[in-house]
């Protein structure tokens, strides 16, 4: 599924530095293009430039799989892609991004739409624990507090609109009861039992030991059936394989000793112990631990700085920034891609920009608001088609199984039954109202991409050909 790139509108960083020396070089190349009368700043194209060169080597790659080998080193700008020459795709994908993100700014406004005073404060709690730690390298490139924030702040306002536009009573509405039915039929929330078909030792069992491992298998479906706690029927399983282990493992250690708790091997089952000789390596300890070097540390405040775009309009950006001294930073930044939806009604990003991670809602997961106070429990929220617990578990729940059936699956590679029970996702309206805003922009994402469009189709765009020649991506990143 084709995911909108959230980080070409929340990792500007680059965007922002590559502000950098424009008034020192004359103010002709101080912006990159004129929006519908606002003038985009040369270091959000620059931006986007530098991410739709990644994005193009990204798609080269994809159109040569055949010869992998090679295709590091092949050309971007002397290449074809998706029918275009290389270069020519960079610099039209640069200034559509470069279009959306204008259309993003306007269109919240237009809609009367606003930023909540806890996504400000929150907001500002990050920036402020950022520049705590990550003042000095900020502005060594150029970018200052204010900007960085007003970048932050245009990410949740996309979030914002998308919601506004798709939420039940917005333009595009999509009813809550059309959300539950996808949810319904594309997610399963299961609990399963994992019975391995291995002996204490990790040896697959024989059939006689399979027959009883089916017999104990089937006797827990009962037990379950008959009102027995499911969780406790796993945690039963779990002390058993695990007593198991702690058997052979006892009796591993029994056969390896001879008389008298004298070591039997060899020679030395009546002559002692065995004369054991220290290597080097065994008798000295360095205390030597890894060290990180200084690139090291700044390639890790780069990480974090992918998370910000430049604002529109950012007057005070050229003044704030000074001529960077090389553009590694750049290809660090631009090269930490990941596909991100908008983000969660409510959700604070900042723990994940914090960490220099990037979130993606198209990748939608439940497991972590799933709350169990048993033990051992394997309640989980698996997808349609998926591997968790195993494709053959997912194959059954969602081919045969209703909700509050109970199965035994065995594992085509004979190393598993799954005691698995089907629960009803739709039971408990915390999944649901958690997961919302993720399902629906699974559900209509595409769409969202088609406003995007339709918004940008009829902008006047005014490219500054000045500095579509000046900032050439691939100088930058390989100077």
């Amino acid at each position: 599924m084709k995911r909108i790139n959230i980080k070409r509108f929340a990792a500007g960083a680059i965007a922002a530095v590559m502000a950098a020396g424009l008034t020192g070089c004359g103010e002709n190349t101080t912006w990159g293009a004129d929006i519908d009368g606002a003038r985009i700043p040369a270091g959000v194209l620059i931006y986007f430039l530098q991410t739709s060169y990644y994005d193009a080597q990204s798609k080269l790659y994809e159109q040569n799989l055949e010869n992998a080998d090679d295709t590091a080193v092949l050309d971007v700008y002397t290449s074809d892609i998706e029918g275009k020459n290389g270069k020519d795709w960079v610099y039209d994908d640069a200034t559509k991004q470069m279009q959306i993100y204008a259309a993003v700014e306007s269109k919240f406004n237009e809609y009367g739409l606003s930023l909540t005073s806890e996504e400000l404060d929150s907001a500002q709690l990050y920036c402020d624990q950022l520049w705590e730690n990550a003042e000095e390298y900020y502005n060594k490139m150029g970018i200052s507090k204010k900007s960085y924030m007003s970048i932050y702040l245009n990410n949740a306002k996309r979030s914002k609109l998308f919601e506004h536009l798709f939420s039940e009573e917005g333009e595009y509405g999509v009813p809550n009861s059309d959300i539950k039915s996808y949810l319904d039929e594309n997610y399963a929330l299961i609990n399963y039992i994992d019975m391995e078909l291995k002996d204490g030792e990790g040896n697959l069992l024989k059939s006689d030991g399979k027959a009883e491992r089916m017999a104990m298998a089937q006797e827990y479906v009962e037990r379950f059936k008959n009102g027995e706690d499911f969780d406790e029927l796993n945690a039963e399983y779990v002390t058993y394989y695990q007593d198991l282990q702690e058997e052979a493992a006892a009796n591993s250690a029994d056969n390896s000793f001879g008389i008298d708790g004298i070591e039997a091997e060899g020679d030395n089952l009546f002559g002692g112990l065995a004369e054991v000789e220290v290597s080097d390596a065994q008798a000295s300890d360095s205390g030597d631990g890894d060290e990180i070097a200084a690139d090291e540390e700044e390639e890790t405040a780069e990480g974090e700085a992918v998370s910000a775009a430049a604002d529109i309009g950012g007057e005070g950006d050229a003044a704030e920034a000074s001529e960077p001294d090389n553009t590694d930073n750049a290809e660090s930044e631009a090269s930490v891609t990941a596909d991100n939806a908008v983000g969660t009604e409510g959700e604070n990003t900042s723990d994940n920009a914090e960490d220099g991670e990037d979130f993606d809602l198209s990748d939608f997961n439940l497991d972590d608001l799933i709350s169990v106070n048993t033990v051992d429990s394997n309640r989980t929220i698996i997808e349609k088609d998926g591997s968790v617990p195993n494709a053959t578990v997912s194959e059954k729940v969602f081919g045969e199984m209703k909700n509050g059936d109970i199965e035994i699956v065995e594992t085509p590679d004979g190393e598993h039954y799954y005691i698995v029970v089907k629960l009803d996702i739709l039971e408990d309206e915390s999944y649901f109202e958690a997961a919302r805003t993720s399902l629906l922009f699974e559900m209509k994402e595409a769409d969202y991409d088609s406003v995007l469009d339709g918004w940008t189709a009829v902008q006047n765009v005014a490219k500054n050909e000045e500095s579509y020649k000046r900032y050439d991506p691939k100088e930058l990143i390989n100077n």
